[in-house]
């Protein structure tokens, strides 16, 4: 089966998932898109380039659209032999349930536009498939009140259309390497690594995680810290002044060129604790943990789902003094996260389940094209 992959934001962790899917499938899936930059700009004009990029390749059986498409406007511009192809849309993220960005001294703002661009996306598919059990249950709870917003002809009674023909295919990561550190401890000497290893953003609240790291220092706790990641205008402040106060404890900061630096510093890293607002799936976070990084995450968004169910205690926290007390216990005894997690998270490694991603996919041309 030949499958074209629309994909009109090609970057970061997009671009890393539709390759990777691309190179383990039994399928052949030819990918389309464009430079990972400008996303709202992807969504809102992108179509008609998409369109002819589509075109000038080979018709496939299956046309699958990331959550960065206008997939209504894309299938109106195609030629009438395409609009026939069963379709998928599968659901990185939506903005009816992202974090607005914080103005000072006004009040956030939603963008109804772009709300709606993944509103309307799912009615003009065959199939829906979202990365996580909290993205696709908290996107059907958003979706009727983001609707029943607007003046009039509200079409709520759509919404269990939406439902039905919606599931979860979690997102594929790359298995680790050979495990390089004995399974008592990540290293030797040396005090515990703390690692952020997350976009640079807002939504990932790097304030209350260095405001945590500050006040260990201040009472005398002792770590050092791995921070990965680009660069981002919004949070520049933030990261500076991070990097003047925990100046003597960095191993590294910023940005890496290759994932065989990025896998290295993984490897490094004892304990990885997680304070972002949204997660939909979490990959950043998985790569670290199955990298033998201890996790503290957050008991909400996708993070339980990563979690066994009996280690939720341990592993999951509520609120950042419940986060900063788990951090200072395990500081002050480092060790290797329960294997449980491991064989948990070994489902999403790409030999795993591209086997369920090629079954969904076939599922979806078969039934459409019988019919």
């Amino acid at each position: 089966m030949r499958i074209l992959l629309v994909e009109p934001f090609l970057g970061g962790s997009h671009k890393q998932w539709a390759e990777q899917w691309s190179a383990h499938s039994q399928h052949t899936v030819d990918i389309v898109g464009l430079p990972g930059r400008y996303w709202k700009w992807r969504m809102i004009g992108s179509a008609p380039v998409m369109v002819q990029k589509m075109v000038d390749g080979i018709r496939p059986d299956l046309l699958v659209y990331s959550s960065m498409a206008n997939v209504a406007a894309i299938r109106g511009l195609l030629p009438a032999d395409w609009q026939t192809i069963p379709s998928v849309l599968y659901m990185h993220e939506n903005q009816l349930v992202y974090p607005t960005m914080p103005k000072k001294g006004k009040r956030p703002q939603r963008q109804p536009s772009l709300e709606m661009i993944h509103a309307i996306s799912c009615l003009a598919v065959d199939r829906i498939f979202f990365n996580s059990e909290f993205h696709r249950n908290s996107f059907l709870e958003a979706i009727a009140t983001s609707i029943d917003r607007f003046p009039d002809y509200q079409w709520t009674d759509q919404v269990p259309l939406i439902s039905d023909k919606s599931e979860v295919l979690y997102v594929g990561i790359e298995a680790p390497e050979e495990f390089r550190s004995p399974p008592a401890s990540k290293k030797e000497s040396g005090p515990p690594v703390i690692l952020w290893n997350h976009r640079w953003d807002f939504d990932k609240a790097p304030r209350p995680f260095f405001q945590m790291l500050y006040r260990l220092q201040d009472r005398g706790v002792d770590f050092q810290l791995i921070v990965l990641g680009a660069s981002n205008p919004a949070t520049h402040s933030i990261f500076t002044e991070a990097r003047n106060r925990l100046a003597r404890r960095i191993i590294h900061w910023g940005f890496v060129d290759t994932r065989a630096e990025y896998y290295n510093l993984l490897w490094q890293a004892d304990v990885v604790p997680v304070t972002s607002l949204q997660e939909f799936f979490g990959i950043s976070v998985l790569e670290a943990v199955s990298r033998l990084t201890y996790p503290l995450l957050p008991n909400r968004l996708s993070y339980p789902e990563h979690i066994p169910l009996d280690l939720h205690s341990e592993y999951l926290y509520s609120g950042m003094k419940s986060l900063e007390g788990k951090l200072t216990q395990f500081l002050a005894a480092p060790r290797p996260p329960d294997l449980r997690i491991q064989q948990h998270i070994s489902r999403y490694y790409w030999p795993e389940i591209i086997g369920a991603y090629d079954h969904a996919f076939e599922k979806v041309t078969s039934v459409i094209t019988t019919k």
